[in-house]
């Protein structure tokens, strides 16, 4: 357990009209046009928000600055701005902004995906937004979430329509103040500021939030501190439901792997419930595939794989690798595990580890620096890890980890698809998944998806993880949505008075 010195009885150190959020990786950019790194996208969504928003927790894109999305036929759609859409200098949101947004991303060659896409993009007379597409695109409204910015004279800064606008930024933290001309409806009190500061120990920002200097701290404490920081009086844990999951990669090529027996009997060998509540103290949903129970195009009516001790034996043997002695101690077979060396992980699959003794799998953990660990699972330079994957906004993500051109090749290793999995029946699947627009059609083939997966199995669902924030007690109104953006942070509301 994590030990902190008393901070009782101490006032608020954050400003009333304030949240200071606390992030774990220094900031390159929050320009909407190009964020890095991955939490700086969220902020950047606070600043220019796009057309659409997945903002809710089925994943469903809805409305943001769009007022009407109107679909004339396979490749041609038409869009109509919302009129009290203003950018945070005052001026009004039109067709033109939108146009010149999307054609600068595609003349900067740093969206493919936008330019394989989109055909032509268009202002209309009656104000709205032409968008005519080379081929029918299932994700085109999701794809309507992407920053709408008007550039200012020599386009080096961006301006937003957001509920905030950037003041001030570097690489420990950046500023963000309330643009008066938003659009959305701001609960009475809200802050005005967001101030955004970069920790990198867990331990530090910890003990801000339990002295009062910080706010909030989303998905940046590991979960099994995060309840000591909730313990203190002054700080409380808001929870939610997560779209991302973690997984345990089996590497589909190896000589013993490649069984499917074997990867079902390695499923079965392992305890998830018991993972979650020791190591997670029940903050975590046990998965049955990539998408979570929230996400609009979930099926879960699929092949599950629960602790079955003698079920997973039974099925190494049909694999042909019975056990040679019994409960004795000689093994079935042996297998490595490689991971990060985070201690949480390295808990996690020594648990893993132990549990598949049980059923006479030998697995020897071994720890690596991330670059390390990461570069070999591209390589296909292992057979057993385990990761996360990032927020499943769409199920085209099935595309992206599951299709036979996504394993990893060449020189830069790029792909997805690490398990090195192939389908031909998958394949066509995940292909016509991404030309069916509408979502009762793209729901039915998704179905089928996650049925061939979970009865495939090339890598194990372990769980979705709760997304967890520790925030002030004097900080209402906040949530966590699946996707861990922070939209939630300009709505926050501060109590008069501290704990």
């Amino acid at each position: 357990m994590l030990v902190f010195a008393c901070a009782c009885g101490q006032k608020r150190h954050t400003p009333q009209n304030k949240l200071v959020a606390l992030v774990k990786t220094t900031i390159k950019s929050v320009d909407p046009r190009n964020p890095s790194p991955a939490h700086a996208f969220k902020i950047a969504q606070l600043i220019a928000p796009g057309l659409t928003t997945t903002d809710q927790e089925s994943m469903a894109p809805k409305l943001r600055l769009a007022s009407e999305i109107t679909q004339v036929d396979d490749t041609n759609w038409k869009v109509k701005i919302r009129e009290d859409a203003k950018f945070s200098d005052g001026s009004q949101v039109t067709a033109a902004d939108v146009v010149a947004t999307y054609m600068n991303k595609i003349a900067s060659g740093t969206n493919k995906g936008f330019s394989e896409k989109f055909k032509k993009i268009s202002a209309l007379k009656d104000g709205g937004v032409h968008f005519e597409l080379n081929k029918p695109v299932a994700t085109f409204l999701a794809d309507l979430e992407f920053s709408v910015v008007k550039e200012k004279e020599g386009g080096n800064k961006a301006i937003g329509a957001g509920p905030m606008m950037l003041v001030s930024s570097a690489p420990e933290g950046l500023l963000l103040k309330r643009n008066p001309y938003y659009f959305g409806k701001v609960p009475a009190g809200a802050v005005d500021e967001i101030e955004v500061k970069v920790v990198q120990e867990e331990h530090a920002m910890a003990m801000m939030l339990i002295g009062g200097s910080a706010d909030v701290a989303q998905n940046v404490i590991r979960v099994d501190l995060a309840g000591d920081v909730a313990a203190r009086s002054r700080v409380e844990m808001v929870r939610g439901p997560s779209a991302i999951l973690t997984y345990l990669m089996m590497n589909n090529e190896d000589s013993i792997l490649k069984n499917r027996k074997v990867r079902k009997a390695i499923a079965f060998a392992i305890d998830r419930e018991a993972i979650v509540e020791s190591r997670y103290s029940g903050r975590a949903v046990l998965a049955s595939g990539l998408l979570a129970p929230s996400h609009w195009a979930y099926d879960g009516n699929v092949p599950k794989y629960n602790f079955d001790i003698e079920k997973a034996k039974r099925l190494l043997d049909e694999a042909g690798y019975p056990d040679p002695d019994g409960d004795g101690p000689q093994v079935r077979f042996e297998l490595t595990y490689k991971t990060s060396a985070s201690s949480f992980r390295i808990a996690i699959a020594r648990t893993i580890a132990k549990q598949l003794q049980q059923v006479g799998i030998k697995v020897d953990v071994r720890p690596f620096e991330f670059h390390t660990f990461f570069r070999d699972i591209k390589r296909g330079d292992y057979q057993l890890g385990a990761m996360q994957t990032t927020a499943i906004t769409d199920p085209d993500y099935f595309y992206t980890y599951y299709h036979s051109s996504r394993i990893p090749k060449g020189k830069s290793l790029w792909g997805h698809n690490r398990w090195r999995f192939r389908s031909v029946e998958l394949d066509r699947l995940v292909e016509q998944g991404r030309t069916v627009a509408d979502s009762d059609g793209r729901k039915k083939v998704y179905s089928r998806v996650q049925e061939i997966l979970a009865t495939e199995l090339p890598v194990v669902p372990l769980w979705h993880e709760d997304n967890i924030a520790l925030v002030n007690r004097d900080v209402a109104g906040f949530f966590v949505l699946p996707s861990a953006k922070f939209a939630s942070f300009p709505y926050a509301v501060k109590t008069p008075s501290g704990p």
